[in-house]
């Protein structure tokens, strides 16, 4: 099992590093999801979630 991993039942541990905003936050990291964090990332957006 990978370390910080959350199992069906747990909950995240505190201290995660999440932002806590975002200019823009990507629902799903499918083809699509990543191709537009890609293509965000690609004209220099840093705020991205």
């Amino acid at each position: 099992m990978e370390q910080g991993s959350v199992l069906p039942g747990e909950t995240a541990r505190a201290g995660s590093t999440l932002p806590t905003s975002a200019r823009v936050v990507i629902i799903g990291g499918g083809i699509c999801g990543a191709s537009a964090l890609y293509h965000l990332a690609h004209e220099g957006w840093t705020d991205s979630l």
